[in-house]
Order: structure tokens, then C-alpha cells, then sequence
């Protein structure tokens, strides 16, 4: 492992700013759309018939797909980051960035965050290749 793995605290920061600034839009926008506490989302019918509850559902799912695909881009990072952290940093942090498009794109219309979910997939794809290359090598030097 080189020195260069401490690149990867970087985008992992970013990924905490992001995340925070998620929580902070949905919350702010559970308040707006009058959404009580447990529920997750606005009701069909709600969010039908208010734009505010309409965004609120919108800015929670984008806010719950990064937390689903969380786990994905933290742990391939890492493991791609032994081999090449300069790399898995970059991809991880094209991962970040392209979240703030997707989220900000969601709100709008649930169609505008392609773009960003789009890039975030090929830093995706990035990553999930890297970190298998990576493994792969390991077992492999092990082996022979």
C-alpha cells in the first residue's frame, strides 16, 4: 500500500459533505411538506396534489439511493485504493460530485436526474472493476 492511499480521505470527506447536505434538504423539505415523523415519504395522494410534498419525496429518494449505493463505492474504494488510490480517489470523487447533479436534478423532475445518475454509474462501474482487478491480483499472487 502506498503513501498515495491517504488520497481516498478526500472523497470520502466529500461523500460526508454530501450526505450531510442530503440530510438538510430533506429535512428541510419534510418541513415544508408537513411529513410527520415516522413516515418516510409523502402519500400518493399528498404529493399529487403538492408540489412541496411532490420535492420532499423526490429529495428523500435521492438521499436514500446514495445511502443504498454507499456501502458499493466506500468498500471498492478502498479496495481498489491498495493498487491505485490516486484513481479510486478520482472515481470516488466524480462519484460525490455527480450526486449533488442527481440530487439537485431529482427535485426538479424525477427525469432530470439521469445526468447525474449517469455519471455516477460509470464511477460506479469504475470503481467495481478497479477493486476487482485488485482482488483478483491479490488471490492470484497468493496462489502462484
Amino acid at each position: 500500500m502506498s503513501h498515495s492511499f491517504g488520497y481516498i480521505m478526500i472523497p470520502f470527506m466529500t461523500l460526508c459533505w454530501v450526505l450531510a447536505w442530503q440530510t438538510c434538504l430533506v429535512e428541510y423539505k419534510r418541513k415544508m411538506a408537513g411529513v410527520q415523523y415516522p413516515q418516510m415519504y409523502a402519500e400518493k395522494a399528498e404529493a399529487d396534489n403538492s408540489k412541496t410534498a411532490y420535492v420532499f419525496n423526490c429529495a428523500n429518494r435521492a438521499h436514500q439511493n446514495t445511502l443504498e449505493v454507499l456501502p458499493v463505492i466506500l468498500m471498492s474504494t478502498i479496495i481498489m485504493g491498495i493498487d491505485h488510490p490516486v484513481v479510486a480517489a478520482m472515481l470516488c470523487e466524480i462519484f460525490a460530485l455527480s450526486r449533488v447533479f442527481y440530487t439537485l436534478g431529482y427535485m426538479k423532475e424525477p427525469l432530470k436526474r439521469v445526468r447525474g445518475a449517469r455519471v455516477s454509474s460509470l464511477a460506479t462501474l469504475g470503481l467495481l472493476l478497479g477493486a476487482t482487478k485488485t482482488s483478483l491480483n491479490f488471490v492470484l499472487n497468493i496462489v502462484v
